[in-house]
């Protein structure tokens, strides 16, 4: 009683003492045992502290409490007021030197206390109350703590033990709105258990909460989720603060929790998933139209992407295993492909290798009959010999003669830039083909048709602002009896002589050969041909295609107007100079054609006239005999050696010109009317070829 009496007497003198206690030996227990102590730390039981853990455990065995007896209490008790307890408690507890404690501590020198391990071993529900106790007592609790808090094993409501951190209150709006959820096992769940949130249990439905029950949808069956359940996380999780899109992307990284049920369900990452793409990608799952409301979540928080290139190799180099539809599929990735290679991103290397090797390009063999089904391999560009049809003339020539890319012409030269891009140039047929021209017979120089092509030049060089251009082009028009074609791959060789112009083009003059005796309804090849060529060579867009072709074909007395109607000024030279005599298909202008236009016929030379044979040859006004003469003339062949193969010749620009001494009136009527010759004796002149008139009223100067 001494310890006591000497506490209560100290106690009651505390005004003297400035209310410090002094260092004195108290009367104590320790598990259960009445001890001296001048510990440091000293426990009270303070009755308005719920729960008494300090009572509960003060008797325990191996117990670390040092609780202060309880006969201080009762000696305060016996003739005190009451208040008197209450204010012993307090002078106890503000000491400056000893620590007396109603909780137990959990830390010391920052690591976990006796009063941790032995509350631990007995109830762990003991050890969240003093974890509790604390946090209510300080409003924060120590790294330290909240660490090893969150490890602690606890018996959940499945009667499983789990980590704390991992656990969650069963509230009544977790149960109902996360009912997956693993629940801790509490003896009263609606009590104030809010503090173990800082410990990461789950106590209300918050973004931590909804993304646990997601993860334990994606653990089930997939044919027991929920469908419903999951498009409402999605949007919940749509709507979600920014400050929450890091946790909300670390979770879809970490588990696939993309739930698709079609066309089978299952659960997938993000990373593999698209949020739009084209119909043909069949493999990528694109998300738009399976949670359209959710276009934050997937696109902004966790980045899904549009699809890309690179989906669609990935898909196209898998076409081997589509079976009897990998040409149809192939024909589907490839042309998107090329669409996509346009439009958005370029091959990378990689794409470039994976392609090249991968054997899924539909091959038609070569043999067969062309007329049968055709006979279709898978191949790689890195293995056998086949070609890509870009020209329907080159395809129809060898098919079933090469193995060839079964896809259409059209189709390969819309996506020629692809085929670069894969290395595949040498592979077009225009490029394997040799392909070789070469006129037969007589070549007649057509001077109408040259000055009239000509003059038509001058107005597609002002419709095309381009009139310095045409200023340096030299054109020579000559027409042929027929033009022999070749086209040599390999070992095959395929000879047509039913093609009807070819055009040479030498640097300097441009010389076009046109087969006779066209029909019209051949004419608009010939036609064709013109407008590819000068529309190469001037280097015309697709925008002046339409105001090109009316340019070629419509009769030139036209020409101003057709230029009127598209808003483009023509100068008064132009249409006072060169069109005056242009009148096509009047008699005038056919006239003066017989007058001044001349013929000029050439196997290895050009043809001029020599002014005083033609002066007695209009002086005589008879032409009749001429005209027979032509006829007679127009079945000869004249080679450029005694014994030389009279199908032979050379260009005009590459021998010397042969002037004939004897007059030559042509005329452009019908062919054998037309041609008028006189005897065949010639002197070799090494003057150049002269560029042609531009006019007919040019022409005649030089004939006068």
């Amino acid at each position: 009683m001494d310890l006591v009496t000497d506490a209560l007497y100290l106690f009651d003198h505390r005004l003297c003492l400035r209310y410090e206690v002094p260092n004195i030996e108290f009367a104590a227990v320790k598990g259960g045992k009445a001890i001296r102590s001048r510990e440091r730390r000293l426990y009270l039981v303070d009755p308005d502290v719920k729960p008494g853990l300090i009572a509960k455990y003060q008797n325990t065995a191996q117990s670390p409490l040092v609780v202060l007896s309880d006969k201080y209490e009762a000696a305060l008790c016996k003739g005190r007021p009451r208040e008197d307890a209450d204010s012993f408690r307090r002078w106890l507890l503000g000491s400056t030197y000893r620590e007396f404690s109603t909780v137990p501590a959990l830390l010391y020198n920052n690591e976990l206390s006796a009063e941790w391990h032995f509350l631990r071993s007995h109830d762990v529900m003991d050890l969240l109350q003093a974890i509790r106790l604390q946090w209510k007592k300080k409003t924060i609790l120590s790294p330290r703590i909240i660490k090893a808090a969150a490890e602690l094993q606890v018996l959940g409501s499945d009667g499983y033990w789990r980590p704390l951190g991992r656990l969650a209150i069963p509230t009544t709006e977790l149960k109902q709105k996360c009912p997956h959820l693993d629940f801790v096992s509490l003896p009263n769940p609606e009590y104030n258990w809010d503090f173990l949130s800082i410990l990461g249990v789950l106590t209300t439905r918050n973004t931590t909460a909804i993304l646990r029950e997601l993860q334990k949808l994606a653990q089930l069956q997939v044919d027991e989720v929920d469908k419903s359940a999951i498009k409402e996380i999605y949007e919940t999780l749509n709507a979600s603060m920014r400050s929450e899109w890091k946790e909300i992307k670390t979770a879809f990284l970490e588990e696939s929790l993309v739930f698709v049920e079609k066309p089978k369900p299952k659960w997938l990452s993000h990373l593999s998933c698209v949020w739009d793409g084209p119909g043909a990608l069949k493999q990528v799952t694109k998300l738009r139209y399976r949670y359209p409301v959710c276009r934050q979540l997937f696109i902004s928080i966790l980045c899904v992407k549009q699809a890309s290139t690179g989906d669609i190799v990935e898909e196209l180099c898998s076409v081997s295993d589509e079976g009897d539809m990998a040409t149809q599929r192939f024909s589907e990735l490839f042309f998107l492909l090329g669409r996509y290679r346009r439009d958005h991103e370029e091959l990378s290397r990689d794409q470039v290798r994976r392609i090249r090797e991968a054997a899924v390009f539909p091959i038609v063999v070569e043999g067969g009959n062309s007329d049968e089904q055709p006979n279709i391999t898978l191949q790689s560009i890195c293995e056998g010999d086949w070609y890509v049809p870009d020209q329907i003339l080159l395809e129809q020539a060898f098919r079933s003669r090469v193995a060839m890319l079964s896809m259409p012409v059209k189709g390969a030269e819309s996506l020629r830039a692809l085929f670069e891009d894969l290395d595949c140039e040498k592979r077009f047929l225009s490029c394997a083909v040799e392909q070789t021209t070469e006129p037969r017979g007589t070549c007649i120089r057509d001077l109408r048709r040259e000055g009239d092509l000509m003059t038509r030049l001058d107005y597609i060089a002002l419709a095309t602002d381009q009139p310095a251009l045409v200023e340096d082009i030299t054109v020579q028009m000559w027409s042929v009896s027929s033009i022999l074609a070749k086209s040599r791959l390999g070992d095959i060789e395929i000879s047509d002589e039913d093609k009807l112009i070819t055009i040479r083009d030498d640097g300097e003059v441009k010389n076009i050969y046109i087969r006779e005796d066209i029909a019209m309804a051949e004419q608009f090849q010939v036609d064709l041909e013109l407008l590819k060529y000068f529309s190469s060579l001037l280097d015309l867009g697709a925008e002046h295609t339409q105001l090109v072709t009316l340019l070629l074909k419509e009769p030139i007395a036209q020409l101003s107007v057709i230029l009127e109607r598209y808003n483009i000024e023509i100068p008064d030279n132009l249409d006072n100079g060169d069109t005056g005599n242009q009148e096509s298909d009047g008699e005038d202008q056919e006239s003066n054609y017989e007058d001044k236009a001349m013929t000029i016929i050439h196997p290895t030379t050009d043809y001029s006239v020599n002014d005083s044979d033609r002066e007695e040859m209009m002086e005589s006004g008879n032409e009749s005999w001429l005209i027979d003469l032509a006829r007679e003339l127009g079945n000869l062949r004249i080679s450029p050696a005694a014994g030389g193969n009279d199908e032979t010749f050379t260009t005009p620009e590459s021998s010397p010109r042969l002037i004939q001494r004897h007059e030559v009136t042509p005329s452009h009527n019908s062919r054998s009317q037309g041609i008028v010759q006189g005897p065949a004796v010639f002197h070799a002149d090494e003057t150049p070829v002269a560029k042609t008139p531009r006019s007919t009223a040019q022409f005649g100067a030089i004939l006068d």
